[in-house]
Order: C-alpha cells, then sequence, then structure tokens
C-alpha cells in the first residue's frame, strides 16, 4: 500500500493543454514559419538581384570588350588607309640631294612636266606636294622633261605664263629653284623661287619693274585672293623692310599682312616667297655654305 502511495507521488503530472494554449503554440509556430519564409525570400531576391547585377557587369564588359576591338581594328583600318594614301600620293620621285642648288635644300623630288600644261596645273601639283610629308625642312622640286632634263629658268617662266621683263629675263642662268620650306612647327609650308642672275644692276632694276605684275602672275601660285574688292591689290605698291638684315621688298594686303617676298639673297640670287622664314632659313644655309674654316 504505501509503495502504491510512493509511485503515484513521484509520478510528475502530465500537462495539461487548453484551448488557448494550443492557440498560442500554433500562433508561435506559424510566426516562426513565416520569418523563415520571409528571410528565405529576402535570401532568394538578393540572390537575384547579385545575378542580375553580374550579368549586368558581365554584359558590359562583353560590350566594351567588343567595342574596344573594333576601335583597335577600326584605327589599324585608318591608320593603313592613310599610310597608303600618302604612298598612293607622293608619285613623284623623291632622291637625295644630287642635283646643285641655288639654295642648300635637304631633300628633292623630281616631277614631270607631262602633266604641267600652265599656271594652274603648277598650283595643283604645288599643294599636292604641300601635304605630303618630307624629310627635312627644305625641298627642292625640278620639273624634268623627256629624258629627266630639267627645265630652264626661261622654259619656266614660259610655262606660268610670266611676264618678266626681257632685260631681267636675258640677264637670268639657266638654272633656277622652286623649293618648298616644311617648318617643325604647325605653320603654313612656304613656297618660293630662286633665280640666278648675271647682271645686279640688270637683275635690280628688272625686279622693280616686275613688280608691277608679280601679284597677278603668281597669286594663284601663293594662294592669294584677287576677286572681287580684293582686286584692289593688284593697284597696291611694294614696300621697303629688312628681314634678318637684309633690304626686302614686301606686298602687303589692306589688313597690312604680308603677300609677297621680292629680294636678293646675294648679288647673284633672286628671290620671290610667301614666307618670311623662308628668307631666314635661305640666309642662314647660304653664309653657311659660303663660311670657310678658319
Amino acid at each position: 500500500m504505501d509503495e502504491q502511495n510512493n509511485i503515484n507521488l513521484n509520478k510528475k503530472p502530465e500537462a495539461l493543454h487548453t484551448y488557448a494554449g494550443d492557440m498560442a503554440s500554433m500562433v508561435r509556430d506559424n510566426e516562426a514559419s513565416v520569418i523563415k519564409i520571409a528571410m528565405a525570400e529576402q535570401r532568394r531576391r538578393e540572390s537575384e538581384v547579385q545575378k542580375e547585377i553580374s550579368k549586368k557587369q558581365k554584359n558590359y564588359a562583353v560590350i566594351f570588350a567588343v567595342l574596344s576591338i573594333v576601335l583597335i581594328i577600326g584605327a589599324i583600318y585608318i591608320y593603313k588607309y592613310l599610310n597608303q594614301k600618302g604612298k598612293i600620293e607622293a608619285t613623284h620621285t623623291e632622291i637625295l640631294t644630287e642635283i646643285p642648288t641655288l639654295v642648300p635644300d635637304d631633300v628633292q623630288t623630281l616631277i614631270p612636266t607631262d602633266t604641267i600644261a600652265g599656271r594652274e596645273d603648277l598650283v595643283r601639283v604645288l599643294a599636292k606636294e604641300q601635304l605630303i610629308k618630307k624629310s627635312g625642312l627644305v625641298e627642292s622640286i625640278f620639273l624634268t622633261s623627256s629624258g629627266k632634263k630639267t627645265l630652264t629658268s626661261t622654259e619656266f617662266l614660259d610655262l606660268v605664263g610670266s611676264s618678266i621683263p626681257s632685260a631681267f629675263e636675258r640677264s637670268l642662268a639657266s638654272d633656277f629653284m622652286i623649293g618648298l620650306y616644311r617648318p617643325n612647327d604647325a605653320t603654313k609650308v612656304g613656297t618660293f623661287f630662286v633665280f640666278k642672275s648675271s647682271s645686279f644692276d640688270q637683275a635690280v632694276a628688272g625686279s622693280y619693274a616686275w613688280e608691277k605684275t608679280l601679284l597677278d602672275e603668281f597669286s594663284t601660285i601663293f594662294g592669294i585672293d584677287i576677286s572681287g574688292e580684293n582686286k584692289m591689290l593688284l593697284q597696291k605698291s611694294f614696300e621697303d623692310t629688312i628681314i634678318y638684315n637684309t633690304d626686302v621688298r614686301v606686298l602687303y594686303s589692306t589688313n597690312k599682312e604680308p603677300l609677297i617676298y621680292s629680294l636678293f639673297l646675294n648679288q647673284n640670287l633672286y628671290m620671290l616667297t610667301d614666307n618670311k622664314d623662308v628668307i631666314v632659313e635661305s640666309i642662314k644655309r647660304l653664309r653657311t655654305q659660303n663660311a670657310k674654316p678658319l
């Protein structure tokens, strides 16, 4: 009897289930499930967002890579095209300084006269030659007829239809020089012509007389506009100036911009040019050439 009572006393009472308790447990379980579901959904969304960002980054990387390749290929083709174009344009024979020139040069070019029928053709050829990159500052251009014979000064003046005074023309030697001056900076390429005279007195008098028609004859060669209101330039006179300690005659525009320079580099060499730097460079080269070692 006592043992039975002891057993009953030691036995733990079973938990009592009530409706309210069950409901509370169910709510807690549901809340836990909802939270888990919400957290899982949040992780899923973050994962999808991260995947979308990664996908976009990969797409951007692919697009950037493709564009880079296209630009590189395009740049290569453009370079080859321009390089090839330059080679096509430079069709005239370029030689070393083998032919004696009136002013020391750096490079020489032979141009056949079979495609030059007059002044306009010469302008076209010179304009094309100015666009071609050459080594050195001064380039000599020789106009050659059949058999690679270079044109004389008289033949050149006839070709461009010049009305140079006859006494001046008779004093000229057969050799003359057409030159281009390419400065190292981005300034305009200078064009110049040098004639050699055997009589300084006749040359000086002839050069002054020639000034009356110089602009009309060389305006297209030097790229000077004399149309419309600029026709009045044909009536302007040359003026005196000094460049690099040398007396120079210059024709100015109405805005006082120099158009044509006319000068004697020395007692024998007469120059026409549209660029002041040509004068300075030519005088320096002649002085260096004529300098005698001590």
